[in-house]
């Protein structure tokens, strides 16, 4: 049963039937308005994937035992120390996780690049990483949510930073297809670091984007992270430039637009998980690298961001359930 509908049947037999339609439809009007409230829904989401996938151990194992992380703006702890890895100076002086924030352990992610996008956004496949193409069919949270922003001439914006790429989101039915290229803007940037230094050029093209455009939906797609096969200096480096450049990001916002940083609900997540136990790769620094076949890779985590939220909560998600957590956290 439907939550309008239960309301209504609860309602009607407290009443024992006397009220009429009119004052019971505004009752129900009443109690959702409420209900919404009690959930704080926010106009706008920026959700940011952490492409080529990420180790639990590496990150989010620090909300658990306190230890050390290499994201020390997303995760409690001490950051995370190699002799030979260079790690950039932490933004904030308190980590962004704070009361402020829900944390989600998610045990069923997908460990493999072609089923990452799809589970998370409830699309129908991603075809492949190269491409990163998301195919959107009818029952997608994510074509309803391109659907009422088309009605009310409002973009998404699609930032990621893999070259000579067309049609990243794509649709086998002519009608979606055309709903998609009304709505979706598509921007590419290199993920060099910039002439200042520390945050990519991804994220500083994204705080352009929203900063200028505001939109309802912003998705940031880095894929720094794939080298963690082979490199895992390079991965870790570029963990924590990625941690450094979402704090970036968010103070930037918050200091240029406070009213749309207020207004915004933040998702954080991994692309995929990856395994715990290192392969045979060894990088110039004896790290051994990391692959996403073993059952361990399917451990993974969220973080969602939500300045109205009053209470941190940490809690088990199903990857299924991840788009419908995402879509649902605004009203468009």
């Amino acid at each position: 049963m439907k939550r309008r509908d239960l309301i209504k049947t609860s309602i009607a037999l407290g009443l024992g039937g006397i009220t009429s339609i009119k004052d019971l439809d505004s009752m129900v009007k009443t109690i959702e308005n409420q209900y919404n409230s009690k959930y704080k829904k926010n106009k706008n989401i920026v959700i940011i994937l952490l492409g080529g996938g990420v180790r639990f151990e590496d990150s989010a194992v620090a909300l658990e035992r306190e230890t050390n992380t290499w994201m020390p703006n997303l995760f409690p702890g001490e950051m995370a120390s190699h002799p030979s890895i260079k790690a950039i100076p932490s933004i904030s002086k308190a980590p962004l996780t704070s009361t402020l924030s829900n944390f989600y352990n998610i045990s069923d992610a997908p460990n493999q690049h072609n089923q990452a996008l799809s589970q998370i956004l409830g699309t129908s496949s991603n075809v492949s990483l190269a491409s990163a193409r998301l195919l959107i069919e009818k029952e997608s949270p994510l074509l309803a949510a391109i659907q009422s922003l088309q009605k009310k001439n409002k973009n998404l914006f699609y930032l990621h930073d893999i070259p000579n790429t067309e049609n990243l989101i794509d649709s086998k039915d002519l009608e979606i297809k055309s709903a998609i290229n009304a709505t979706v803007k598509e921007v590419y940037t290199s993920s060099e670091k910039s002439l200042s230094g520390n945050q990519t050029q991804l994220f500083e093209k994204a705080l352009d984007v929203i900063h200028s455009n505001s939109p309802r939906i912003t998705i940031i797609h880095p894929r720094m992270l794939d080298c963690a096969h082979s490199n895992s200096t390079k991965y870790y480096q570029s963990l924590n430039q990625l941690d450094y450049s979402i704090a970036w990001l968010m103070a930037q916002l918050k200091q240029l637009n406070i009213k749309h940083f207020m207004e915004t609900n933040w998702f954080i997540l991994p692309e995929i998980g990856r395994n715990s136990q290192g392969n045979s790769i060894v990088d110039k620094n004896k790290l051994p690298g990391y692959d996403h076949h073993h059952p361990s890779a399917k451990r993974s985590w969220m973080i969602e961001y939500n300045v109205k939220n009053i209470v941190a909560k940490k809690s088990e998600l199903s990857h299924n359930q991840l788009h419908n957590t995402i879509f649902n956290s605004i009203s468009l």
